[in-house]
């Protein structure tokens, strides 16, 4: 969909943002000819008889004219020849081209609906497939450290991880500052009545964090994520 942005900055009076759908038409040009011609020839058959494309960015008559020169070309390069092999692969890039405008026309009008773009010839993309529930993180271990407020951590790796997020609450009372008992604290915490973690991201399964306030007790998150995937929690004390 398409929106108009209209207010108080004038800037963006004429500025269009358009929201695509995941779903879009797909042609993969690099295939050989003998496998893309009959679906370019697809493409101009349904097309042509479908109401919902009658204002390509191609004219389909000339669209189906340069099919018919491509496959002029195809013929003769048969015979051989560096001049007749030029102009096949010349006649086919022009037929290219068209299906690449053909096929953003396409995704626009559907507007991530699989059914027209299926009805006008072309492919879609696949549907995203879930990658299931992540394993728990384990072996999460505490190294020893010169540094007053810093942590080092290292845990087991986990497969097709996108990113690990380590989560940092400090568990102190703060009404008379002193360490109060973690298992109580995380209890508080999980149910809203104590947010206050800070949240830090590794690309590897190892981090140092540092400028946590020394001598009072930590509750620390170690969670894998991957694309819409969230993995089970594992959660350590940890005392400085």
């Amino acid at each position: 969909m398409a929106a108009l942005l209209k207010g108080k900055h004038p800037e963006l009076l004429h500025l269009n943002i358009t929201i695509m759908s995941y779903f879009k038409a797909v042609f993969d040009a690099s295939r050989p000819l003998s496998v893309k011609v009959p679906e370019e020839r697809e493409i101009h058959s349904k097309m042509s008889t479908n109401p919902l494309f009658a204002d390509p960015p191609v004219l389909l008559a000339d669209y189906l004219l340069a099919l018919d020169e491509q496959d002029v070309a195809i013929q003769n390069a048969e015979f051989g020849g560096i001049e007749r092999t030029a102009i096949m692969r010349s006649k086919a890039r022009v037929v290219d081209d068209m299906v690449r405008k053909l096929k953003a026309f396409v995704t626009v009008v559907s507007d991530g609906n699989t059914d027209i773009i299926l009805s006008s010839g072309f492919r879609h993309t696949k549907p995203r497939q879930s990658m299931g529930d992540m394993p728990k993180v384990e072996g999460v271990k505490r190294f020893a450290t010169d540094i007053s407020g810093q942590l080092k951590l290292n845990w087991n790796p986990v497969k097709n991880v996108g990113f690990y997020e380590v989560q940092v609450r400090p568990l102190e009372d703060a009404e008379n500052g002193k360490i109060i008992n973690p298992e109580s604290a995380i209890a508080n915490a999980d149910s809203g009545i104590d947010d206050n973690r800070v949240k830090y991201s590794s690309s590897s399964s190892r981090i140092v964090i540092d400028g946590l306030k020394p001598l009072i007790y930590h509750g620390i998150r170690v969670r894998a994520r991957a694309p819409k995937v969230l993995a089970r929690i594992q959660t350590y004390w940890l005392c400085w």
